[in-house]
């Protein structure tokens, strides 16, 4: 009879246990928290058939574990040469010092605020006054006697005393062609053009007419206009 009671007392212990043959020592050990770095910044950039960023969504954990979305929308074209970085600023809190004299400084900076107004109208002026002049520095070329080409980042001029025939755009790969009216005997040429969205121009000869041929380097809206000087060809 006792030997039966001790029986059932044992079996009553293994039961307990969901597994009676692992070692005591890793029986419900807790499983050690999975540790997460602190945000600092993240850089990013899109492919080159990218050309309006939309919205960008931030998926986020609450304290309670819960899971939300921040959704911001954007709307706003950019070039995908460029990449994007989404840092981390630290919050300032005032310093106490900085409240006790809040409201005697607040005076002084209602009377600062239309000389800030001006200082702020100087840079933005500044900053259009600085980008008109770098848009105003070109780069240019000759292509034997046959054309000159003036361009910056975004617009090409081509000039030739031919007359234009004709001018399109292909795709596949993409590229803008412009004809002209004259038999040459020059060899293909390709001249690599730096600082642009175009990344060469090729000089070819057919019967009765040479043909440039300028290729961007990704996919672009492009608007091709001739001109009293010649034709102009510009990114949008």
């Amino acid at each position: 009879m006792k030997k039966t009671a001790l029986f059932l007392s044992f079996l009553s212990l293994l039961v307990a246990r969901d597994n009676p043959f692992l070692p005591v020592k890793h029986y419900n050990s807790p499983t050690q928290q999975e540790s997460i770095t602190q945000f600092s910044k993240y850089e990013f950039s899109l492919p080159a058939n990218a050309k309006i960023i939309e919205n960008i969504v931030i998926n986020y954990i609450n304290i309670d574990g819960s899971i939300k979305s921040l959704k911001l929308d954007i709307n706003q074209s950019f070039d995908w040469h460029d990449s994007f970085l989404i840092s981390r600023v630290k919050s300032k809190e005032p310093q106490p010092e900085a409240l006790l004299k809040q409201d005697i400084k607040q005076d002084i900076k209602q009377e600062e605020v239309p000389s800030k107004q001006n200082d702020e109208a100087k840079e933005v002026k500044q900053t259009i006054e600085e980008k008109k002049t770098i848009d105003e520095k070109f780069d240019s070329f000759d292509i034997f006697d046959l054309v000159s080409v003036k361009y910056n980042q975004s617009d090409v001029y081509v000039s030739s005393p031919s007359r234009v025939l004709r001018y399109f755009t292909l795709p596949n790969p993409e590229r803008v062609v412009i004809d002209f009216e004259k038999t040459i005997g020059y060899k293909p040429q390709t001249i690599e053009m730096q600082n642009s969205y175009f990344s060469k121009v090729v000089l070819g000869s057919h019967n009765g007419f040479f043909r440039l041929v300028f290729f961007p380097d990704a996919k672009y809206n492009i608007e091709v206009t001739q001109e009293p000087q010649g034709v102009k060809i510009s990114i949008q």
